[in-house]
């Protein structure tokens, strides 16, 4: 983003650049990736945090003063706070989105939780399947072997997570461990899953469970909804739907295994 404003100012007279403080451009970033992720977002929110700033600059050059004010904190918060809740207002009079308390709850958690989410209803989906949980047949990072006879826990869901966002088409690289441990003890204080030591606790983390309905889960991130989110939901809804369809891939391939199975028998 700096880069971007830079570049903007070459060639431009000193009274023709904006000047922005570089931990302005790096809160805002900050606030927006926690909430949508939407570089949409970020770049108006920098936009109007400018015209604030112009703003005040109008009003002291009046006064005679000729020193060019900085786009500052200040600024940039008071410009997100304003859109966002712009967004909300525009999201409560034409969104279908369901306003249960689960919902709310999965819509609060900053990007990086929503993928943990999604990891989770991916992993379940492929053990009811039969398929193994982790959707690659290599080992864990953390040295669980795949097996789709496992529950989940920390160590296969970190897997799985890390797995996912790994994808050539990902724009959101996986965090690092210590930091989705972190994730996850924040969707355990939401109330959204809960963390059972187990006997195999100390080699594969605690057990993993999630405390709300499936249902309501996929509806707070937005899962099945027509409605346009920002870069991060709408990456959730493509994860989510990019592995329904290898599953549901395996299950035909599977399913004509065995007919050619049963047709066999029946020749013999």
């Amino acid at each position: 983003m700096l880069s971007r404003i830079a570049s903007a100012a070459i060639g431009r007279a000193e009274t023709e650049t904006v000047k922005v403080d570089s931990k302005a451009v790096d809160l805002l970033t900050r606030k927006v990736e926690a909430t949508n992720g939407d570089l949409r977002n970020c770049l108006g929110c920098l936009t109007s945090a400018v015209s604030l700033a112009e703003v005040e600059w109008t009003k002291k050059a009046a006064t005679g003063s000729s020193v060019l004010v900085k786009v500052a904190l200040p600024h940039t918060i008071k410009a997100f706070n304003s859109h966002t809740q712009q967004l909300k207002a525009a999201a409560g009079s034409g969104s279908t989105t369901s306003t249960s308390a689960t919902g709310k709850k999965v819509r609060s958690v900053p990007l990086q939780g929503k993928m943990v989410l999604v990891s989770i209803l991916v992993y379940v989906a492929r053990t009811r399947a039969g398929l193994p949980g982790i959707p690659s047949s290599t080992t864990t990072p953390m040295g669980t072997p795949t097996k789709s006879s496992e529950s989940l826990n920390t160590a296969n869901l970190f897997a799985t997570y890390t797995t996912l966002l790994s994808h050539h088409a990902s724009p959101f690289p996986p965090s690092h461990e210590s930091d989705y441990r972190d994730l996850l003890s924040n969707l355990e204080v939401l109330g959204l899953v809960r963390l059972t030591s187990t006997t195999a606790s100390r080699k594969y983390g605690p057990k993993v469970d999630l405390c709300v309905r499936e249902e309501e889960l996929r509806d707070g991130l937005g899962i099945g909804s027509e409605a346009k989110g920002g870069l991060a939901d709408e990456e959730v809804k493509r994860i989510y739907e990019r592995e329904g369809i290898k599953i549901q891939g395996a299950i035909q391939k599977a399913e004509r295994a065995v007919a050619a199975l049963n047709a066999l028998g029946e020749e013999l």
